[in-house]
């Protein structure tokens, strides 16, 4: 192995110690490759000599700035509309419709991302009443930890690229042609709330939901931080509120405030009364 080789192997494992001590995020050996190329703008924006540097200087200047950097750096967002489908097939066959029972109700979509998933959320909204002949108001509140990933998404224009697998008869009805892009509807975009919010932070005054949809996101902390994450929400949760995670994404022993409920459409969480 070449020193330079051996550098970065040992400035990445020193940049796994810092990020699970100090944030309870989990870095994986796998991805070495890739978060090494992703943290390389980061290493020069922050004037760091490289990721051994950036790791002393997170663990030392406690910047969240810097940490921020660094969690964009690292995360992955992608543009995929009405995905992934168990998660909207819940939506459409229970959630949405359990929703309406009430005159009004609070949903969280935590990684706001490109606003994809959020906006899809709201036209299943919009389906939603539809199909059962009446309306509810309904307020979409959905984070990120960077305002420049709010304000992207806040725009709601998106070009052809990124509307790959939105189906046409979607495309047309929830959205208008600008240019070559198409831009959310009115209707749809009224419904969404976009504020900043990092779960390793104090989130408690981000107020009480009905549902919460965390996807994909749990997998970058440890078990720990998964721990306090599920409690923290599990507080912010109503009685019997209703916690929608990814498949691959684990909920109970690591909470107990929570029941696993299986239906036909799929797997969620209910909070305990």
């Amino acid at each position: 192995m070449s020193v330079a080789v051996f550098e970065q192997n040992d400035g990445y494992q020193h940049l796994q110690m810092v990020l699970q001590e100090e944030f309870g995020i989990v870095l994986g050996d796998e991805r070495r490759s890739r978060m090494t190329a992703r943290l390389r703008p980061v290493i020069d924006e922050f004037a760091a000599s490289d990721l051994h540097g950036l790791a002393d200087r997170l663990r030392d200047e406690k910047s969240a700035e810097l940490r921020n950097a660094v969690l964009l750096a690292i995360t992955s967002y992608t543009t995929v509309w009405f995905e992934p489908a168990e998660i909207f097939a819940l939506l459409a066959d229970y959630v949405l419709p359990e929703l309406m029972n009430k005159r009004s109700a609070r949903l969280w979509v935590i990684g706001c991302g490109s606003g994809a998933l959020p906006y899809s959320v709201s036209m299943a909204a919009t389906e939603a009443q539809k199909q059962a002949g009446r309306k509810f108001e309904l307020e979409i509140v959905t984070t990120d930890i960077a305002e420049s990933i709010l304000a992207q998404a806040r725009k709601a224009v998106f070009d052809q690229s990124s509307l790959r697998n939105l189906n046409e008869k979607r495309m047309h009805k929830y959205m208008t042609a600008e240019g070559e892009c198409r831009r959310v509807n009115d209707d749809i975009r009224a419904r969404l709330k976009f504020s900043i919010c990092n779960l390793l932070d104090d989130f408690s005054g981000m107020g009480h939901f009905d549902t919460v949809i965390c996807l994909d996101t749990l997998m970058y902390f440890s078990v720990a931080m998964r721990r306090q994450i599920l409690d923290g929400i599990s507080r912010l949760l109503a009685p019997s509120g209703i916690l929608l995670v990814g498949a691959n994404e684990t909920v109970i022993p690591l909470s107990s405030d929570y029941d696993r409920v299986e239906i036909a459409a799929g797997v969620f969480y209910r909070q305990k009364s």
